[in-house]
């Protein structure tokens, strides 16, 4: 069964995930790589202490809900492992690939247990299996500009 409606919604949060992964690389490319998390006004007066935001963290917040909710349909299985396909062509820094492996993982061993269709299976194991590639293919990874 398929539920459009949920994989629009699904493709939607992709994108603007990717979107927010870009915008978090344009901001740690910039400079040291070290951003102070505090916060003054024109004044020099501290204003807020802003807590950081990881890659690690990030890629955890936005796969593990809709992994676990979707795990026994194909579709959104699919979707999760076709976005850290995607995502895996920007980065060749292991702790992000190993996030993304990590996640790709539990997505796959999920499947094995969420779906009964054989062929869901396979289709689930087809996109796993290219997310490995593009973590293995460091040389073809698309620059974030």
């Amino acid at each position: 069964m398929h539920d459009t409606g949920n994989q629009i919604v699904l493709g939607t949060f992709i994108s603007t995930f990717i979107y927010c992964l870009l915008v978090l690389r344009t901001i740690h490319g910039e400079g040291d790589g070290y951003e102070s998390p505090y916060r003054y006004d024109k004044n020099k007066k501290l204003r807020f202490i802003a807590k950081g935001v990881d890659f690690q963290g990030l890629v955890e917040r936005a796969f593990n809900q809709i992994r676990q909710y979707g795990k026994s349909d194909a579709g959104v299985t699919i979707r999760l492992l076709e976005a850290i396909a995607t995502i895996a062509t920007y980065t060749n820094n292991s702790k992000y690939q190993a996030s993304l492996r990590h996640h790709a993982d539990m997505i796959l061993q999920d499947s094995h247990e969420g779906l009964s269709q054989e062929q869901d299976r396979k289709d689930v194991e087809d996109s796993y299996y290219q997310v490995i590639k593009n973590l293995n293919n460091d040389d073809n990874n698309k620059d974030w500009d």
